[in-house]
């Protein structure tokens, strides 16, 4: 998912993106309507770093981690706490190198990159027994998946030539089922990335036009569209839900960052949580409720849930020094993402309303 990119330091393109609690808490149901928020802490066997990206319905949540050699393994971890590790075929073992899951539908598919032992990243696809392709599309010099929705359509993007020179570019892609690849591209754009997918294979990312990044929003038929919240100098989209709502954030002319929602009839709403100097909104779900993190004046990193209303709750996880950043929402509420401890180590937590 498209958070990932700013906590990591991942190469996005041109950019910067655990245990034994019953279901039906994590589905966020059977809670006392004024009970307060409660929060889960975990981490994969091994892992020196943990980062918790994206939760289903059933509350099953996947992410990636750090070991002690620097090098990156994805996980996927059950409603009843069961953590498996996995790493994508021919996934390099070296530093900054090894397998990073961003996205998960809800009949526990996941999808995400690798970077293998030359460094050049890869896609793939995991179902949930455990098999993972690799792709990449045709001509591609670097694979990054994305979002993947419950019938197994993946987005994502991928380089083709030498990006940082003149004749490399950008594409979005959606795979299919089966295999098969579209590729697209804006009008008037050598860059896009898909970012976020829906159950209609409509999908939302962000793309490069005179200098200045833009939201989309492509649907099935082919057709995309671009837009940009008031004031924006760069916009970048992050998740689109069933409903057809996109969040995201922008950037305006004095370096600040705002969250956004975008309605389906194209209206736009900016928000900031209260002592937000930077916003990040990064996932929505199909209730309209968007999750992210914002940095206060002090620098220090807080998450937030929005309400489809408007509503802006601000939340710490107990354990964090100072850094929260939530991820991703399911169905009911619960919350995925990650936390710094005193010792600066990165942890994932769940929340439940």
């Amino acid at each position: 998912m498209f958070g990932q990119w700013i906590a990591r330091g991942l190469p996005r393109f041109g950019l910067r993106r655990f245990r034994f609690l019953l279901p039906c808490a994590l589905l966020g149901l059977g809670a006392p309507a004024n009970a307060a928020p409660s929060f889960t802490t975990f981490d994969p066997p091994g892992s020196n770093g943990t980062h918790a990206d994206s939760i289903n319905k059933a509350g099953t949540v996947a992410g990636d981690f750090l070991d002690t050699h620097g090098t990156y393994h994805g996980f996927v971890r059950t409603a009843d706490g069961t953590i498996t590790t996995f790493d994508a075929p021919n996934a390099g073992s070296g530093a900054n190198q090894g397998t990073l899951s961003t996205g998960l539908s809800e009949t526990g598919e996941i999808a995400g990159y690798f970077a293998d032992g030359a460094n050049l990243y890869h896609g793939f696809v995991r179902t949930p027994q455990g098999t993972v392709t690799a792709f990449d599309p045709n001509h591609s010099t670097g694979t990054y998946a994305n979002g993947i929705e419950a019938s197994g359509y993946v987005a994502g993007g991928f380089v083709v030539g030498d990006f940082i020179s003149s004749d490399g570019t950008r594409r979005g892609f959606l795979r299919g089922p089966g295999g098969a690849i579209q590729v697209f591209q804006a009008a008037d754009s050598r860059s896009l990335y898909a970012s976020g997918i829906d159950f209609l294979r409509s999908t939302t990312g962000d793309f490069v036009s005179r200098r200045r990044y833009h939201g989309s929003l492509r649907t099935a038929d082919g057709t995309i569209t671009p837009f940009d919240p008031t004031g924006s100098v760069d916009t970048f989209a992050a998740s689109i839900n069933g409903q057809g709502l996109i969040t995201g954030y922008f950037e305006t002319g004095d370096g600040a960052s705002h969250g956004y929602v975008r309605q389906a009839d194209g209206t736009i709403t900016s928000f900031d949580p209260p002592g937000s100097v930077n916003t990040y909104s990064l996932n929505i779900n199909s209730a309209g409720a968007t999750v992210g993190y914002f940095l206060d004046g002090s620098g220090l990193r807080h998450g937030f849930v929005r309400t489809a209303s408007g509503t802006i709750t601000a939340f710490d996880v107990p354990q964090a020094a100072g850094t929260t950043s939530a991820y991703a929402i399911n169905a009911g509420g619960a919350i995925a993402g990650d936390y710094l401890d005193g010792n600066n180590v990165r942890h994932g937590f769940l929340r439940f309303p």
